[in-house]
C-alpha cells in the first residue's frame, strides 16, 4: 500500500518521495503509450485511497489490499465502482 508507515488509527503515512518516485515511474512508462494511442484512458486512483497525509487499508468497512501493493477482491470492486473514465 503507498505509504507503508504507521500514521493514526487505521492509516499509514504517505510514503512521500518513495510514493512519488513510484508514480513518476508509471507516468513515464504511460507517456509512450499516450502519444502512441491518444485515445487511452488513465486513472489515478491515488485520491480513492489517500488524503494528502494518510493512505487507508479500509474504505466504508471493506479491507482494500491483499498485501502491501496489490488491491484485495473487495478493494478491486470498491475500486471500479467508483472510477469514472474520461468522456
Amino acid at each position: 500500500m503507498p505509504g507503508q508507515g504507521r500514521g493514526a488509527a487505521g492509516t499509514c503515512w504517505r510514503g512521500g518521495r518513495r510514493d512519488e518516485a513510484y508514480l513518476d515511474e508509471y507516468k513515464r512508462l504511460l507517456a509512450p503509450l499516450r502519444r502512441q494511442y491518444p485515445a487511452i484512458a488513465a486513472v489515478d486512483p491515488l485520491p480513492l485511497f489517500c488524503d494528502t497525509a494518510f493512505c487507508y487499508p479500509t474504505r466504508n468497512g471493506v479491507l482494500l489490499y491483499r498485501d502491501g501493493l496489490h488491491l484485495s477482491r473487495g478493494g478491486s470492486a470498491w475500486l471500479g465502482t467508483r472510477i469514472s473514465l474520461p468522456q
